[in-house]
């Protein structure tokens, strides 16, 4: 969606839709039955506003990521959190990021996975014994 409009570059739809996973269902069922997209439009048009809404005004949060190599790589909001569980724990596992995250375990790993990747987080020692280390 980010690529429509920079508004929409970290809005986190999938968070939307998990927490409203009924709502998402019977909304394309409703499609289903109907034969057309509308309802589903609704229901989605209805998140995204009320997620923008939430967000109106909400501060950028530094995490400590806005300097060096980093500059200019988006963050996305779930990795900005993310990012601030790690800083508080570095032992944390992508398992427990996801449950104060209140996100799917798959999900906490593909947030990890894409910090490490865009080069904020690294692991020092092992998977079991280790420990994250913002870059």
């Amino acid at each position: 969606m980010g690529k429509l409009h920079p508004l929409f570059e970290h809005l986190p739809v999938e968070n939307m839709v998990y927490s409203n996973q009924q709502a998402y269902y019977d909304a394309i069922n409703r499609c289903s039955i109907k034969g057309n997209s509308g309802d589903f439009i609704d229901f989605m048009l209805q998140e995204i506003l009320t997620t923008l809404k939430k967000r109106q005004g909400a501060p950028l949060i530094d995490v400590g990521t806005n300097v060096g190599a980093n500059v200019g790589i988006s963050v996305s909001i779930n990795e900005q959190e993310a990012l601030k569980l790690i800083k508080k724990n570095k032992q944390i596992t992508a398992k427990l990021i996801a449950q104060k995250m209140g996100l799917s375990e798959r999900q906490g790993e593909r947030i990890v996975a894409a910090l490490k990747k865009k080069g904020f987080i690294r692991r020092v020692g092992s998977a079991k014994t280790g420990h994250w280390e913002i870059v």
